[in-house]
């Protein structure tokens, strides 16, 4: 038999020297992780400025790197072109099992192109503020302070867009009297005389934001990484995107998006949970007609 002679104190030294570089390593891969990060676009490889998709829909990368931020800087812009798209609500309510399902889920179940989540919920999961689909409010009462309302299907288009964001403060809506069949009320991030509509705060969490620039495109907007809403409201009247007004979806893990089309697929995150209510998105080409108003 063969003795070996350990020295106890050299291997606890050892041991330690080991955990010391490997924290260091660790600290060095996080420095590495902020100071430079990911320009992918889920399945799609984007540098930042980058801009691909198809003809009525484009995907723009963009780095903010002048505003505070926790993790990626990278924030990602799913461009919709005016009169090319609109959308749908959908809420779990409708659903048999009453289950709540990510954006890729709803994505796949109500055959969008394009999901987001919707506005904030209470703890029962009941959208607070507007929630209309098909003409019907299946959220809550109108919420006095948020004053955004993202629009969508016009009862009469020859007077409103396919898509557009209604600032309450400036146009006052009854239910009765508004004239869209889908509807999604939120707070208003800024409006068209560039004003920040939010308060400044500390509280930093990924984002999720609808926009319309000067030539009423609309903006699907999501951080990879986490930030103020008031730095996201000031970087946002400053960036090449010639944003006019926008609205703030609901934040933190609730802010998702996921694009299936023939030549992109996107989520953000990658990793999603599941949410009550979202919006989908199809374009105006493979949209059904609208039901004929006997009222009309």
């Amino acid at each position: 038999m063969v003795f070996f002679h350990v020295n106890t104190k050299r291997v606890k030294r050892c041991r330690y020297n080991v955990l010391v570089l490997f924290l260091i390593h660790l600290a060095l891969i996080g420095t590495v992780l902020l100071t430079h990060p990911s320009t992918c676009v889920a399945n799609t490889p984007l540098g930042p400025g980058r801009e691909t998709g198809e003809a009525d829909l484009s995907v723009i990368t963009l780095q903010a790197n002048k505003i505070p931020w926790i993790g990626n800087r990278e924030i990602v812009a799913v461009k919709l072109i005016r009169d090319q798209w609109s959308f749908r609500n959908h809420s779990f309510h409708s659903r048999t099992d009453n289950r709540r399902l990510s954006a890729r889920e709803w994505l796949e179940e109500t055959r969008s192109v394009i999901t987001i989540n919707a506005g904030q919920f209470d703890t029962d999961y009941r959208h607070l503020g507007w929630f209309i689909r098909d003409g019907t409010n299946i959220g809550s009462r109108q919420h006095p302070i948020w004053k955004g309302i993202f629009a969508s299907r016009a009862t009469d288009t020859t007077r409103h867009p396919t898509m557009t964001i209604v600032d309450l403060q400036v146009s006052p809506q009854t239910l009765q009297a508004f004239p869209y069949r889908e509807a999604v009320q939120s707070l208003m991030l800024f409006d068209s005389q560039r004003t920040i509509r939010v308060n400044r705060t500390g509280k930093f969490a990924r984002r999720c934001i609808v926009a319309v620039d000067t030539d009423n495109n609309t903006y699907l907007i999501v951080t990879r990484g986490e930030c103020t809403l008031w730095d996201l409201a000031s970087y946002l009247l400053t960036c090449p995107l010639n944003l006019d007004r926008a609205m703030s979806m609901d934040g933190g893990a609730q802010a998702q998006i996921a694009i299936h089309t023939p030549t992109l697929n996107l989520d953000i995150p990658s990793f999603q949970i599941p949410i009550p209510c979202v919006i989908g998105f199809i374009p105006e080409s493979v949209r059904p007609p609208e039901p004929i108003d006997p009222n009309r």
